[in-house]
């Protein structure tokens, strides 16, 4: 029985979507860095597009700046081994993120050097303002920080099985956040497990929460 112009127009409409799928799996590039690499963590956030993959080689990131993530789609920061992003400045973020979409880092640590006597750390660990979609696991984020997880004017954020601990301010800052869900972290001998204005939809479950200050919203 003949087939007809409507079979052929079905079958090349699934070949245009086996394309275009196909075409999306070619776009999106992994990266490796290391910090003795010739490719910078820096470097390589900045050449990423959106939908790509950092993968950071086992071993101790130090900067005077904060690494920063800005206006990017899809990105994906995930360590391999045991990974420290340490920021020398003690007044900056170690990790600041802006204007992103689907943002994931996995397994990262971070943390300031050694605060010093004379003054507490005021840069956060992780800072997030303007993200939609921001998921944060098996991170630990570490003293010396003024707070672990910073975030304004997020929406669709997860933090899940991180450890938050030793922050001289609170675990975890939100500030105009929707759609957060806190699970199975670890939140210890922090000045104050959260401090929250205008959040909406939070949900925290499974949570271990203990030697911390009071929470202040």
């Amino acid at each position: 029985m003949p087939r007809g112009r409507g079979y052929a127009w079905q079958v090349r409409k699934l070949i245009l979507l086996l394309f275009a799928f196909a075409s999306i799996g070619l776009a999106a590039e992994t990266m490796r860095v290391s910090p003795q690499g010739k490719l910078r963590l820096q470097s390589a956030i900045d050449a990423a597009g959106n939908g790509d993959t950092i993968i950071l080689s086992g071993g101790t990131y130090v900067s005077a700046v904060p690494v920063a993530v800005s206006g990017r789609t899809g990105l994906t920061l995930r360590a391999e081994g045991v990974v420290w992003l340490v920021c020398k400045d003690l007044y900056a973020d170690v990790l600041a993120v802006t204007d992103c979409v689907d943002l994931r880092i996995e397994g990262i640590r971070a943390r300031h050097q050694e605060k010093l006597a004379q003054y507490e750390c005021e840069g956060s660990v992780i800072s997030a303002r303007n993200v939609r979609g921001l998921r944060l696991s098996g991170c630990e984020l570490a003293g010396s920080g003024a707070v672990g997880i910073d975030l304004s004017d997020c929406e669709d954020v997860d933090v899940n099985g991180c450890y938050l601990h030793d922050n001289s301010l609170a675990a975890l800052s939100l500030s105009e956040v929707s759609s957060i869900v806190i699970r199975s972290n670890r939140i210890s001998k922090n000045a104050a497990t959260m401090h929250s204005t205008a959040v909406t939809g939070l949900t925290m479950v499974n949570n271990i929460i203990s030697d911390n200050g009071e929470t202040r919203e």
